[in-house]
Parts: C-alpha cells; structure tokens; sequence
C-alpha cells in the first residue's frame, strides 16, 4: 500500500479526535465520535434519497468542515488545490485512491493528498456518513471528474 496515497489512523474510538464543529447556533469545539455526531444532522427527505448530501459545518480561511452522507457511490475525481481528510463517522466503504482500494470503517480517518484520484462506494445497508475537512477552505470549484472506469 502507497505510503504517499493513504495514512488510516485509528484515532477516532480513541476519543482524541478534538475537533470543531457547530450544527447550528454558536460554534463551539466538540468531540467527534463515530455515530453520536451525525444523530444531530436532521437530514431533509431529498438528501436522504440523494445518492451523496453534503453539510457544510463551518469554514476559517485556512479550512472546511463539512458533514457528508453517502447512500450509493461518488464519480472518481480529483481535487487539484485542496488536501483533504475523511473521519469515517458512520458505516462501512470502499475508498479508491488511484489504483489501491481500501475497505473503511467507522473510526478510520483518510489522508487524500491535493492531486490524488479518488472516490468512495458505500458498503453498508444504510447511508454512510463522513467529516471531511478540506485544507485550505473548499471553495466548490476544485473538482474535476475523472473518465475512470467504475466497476459495477
């Protein structure tokens, strides 16, 4: 496995992950634990249905946080200025990271360097859910989809 392509920790059942996150009213820090934070997430009926619904939680200058459910799979892509990583909160996935595949869970977290193709196929029987952060702040336009062939 690709050292340069994927760092999974195990920090998250750890109970070390500090991290920043408002879901509405005042940002304040909180701990972010698989499955707890998410019961606060009050999905609207077409996010639910939607094969992949984004949160934005907060962003600085320097960083976005987002809360990301996935019911199906993304289009493989890549994010040419921003670094992201992934917080596995919810649920069972298939991360693809150029050429490797890696079976994630909740609890894993993982490294996506800028200019890494990627994408991610939901393994469980419900929706999986992510904290990503995007360094530096996502602006929406760094995600060019890749002609990767997907298999069924």
């Amino acid at each position: 496995m690709s050292k340069r392509l994927l760092s999974v920790f195990f920090v998250l059942s750890a109970g070390l992950l500090l991290s920043a996150l408002s879901l509405g009213g005042e940002w304040i820090g909180r701990l972010v634990q698989p499955g707890e934070v998410t019961k606060k997430v009050q999905w609207i009926k077409a996010e639910r249905k939607s094969d992949l619904a984004i949160r934005k939680i907060r962003e600085t200058r320097d960083a976005s946080f987002q809360i990301v459910r996935l019911n199906t799979a993304e289009k493989p892509h890549v994010h040419q200025r921003h670094d992201l990583t992934i917080f596995v909160l919810k649920g069972k996935a298939l991360m693809h990271l150029e050429n490797e595949k890696i079976k994630v869970r909740a609890g894993d977290v993982i490294d996506i360097p800028r200019g890494t193709p990627h994408w991610v196929e939901n393994r469980s029987h419900s929706a999986s859910e992510v904290y990503a952060v995007f360094t530096p702040a996502f602006d929406g336009q760094d995600t060019v989809f890749l002609d990767i062939p997907v298999e069924k």
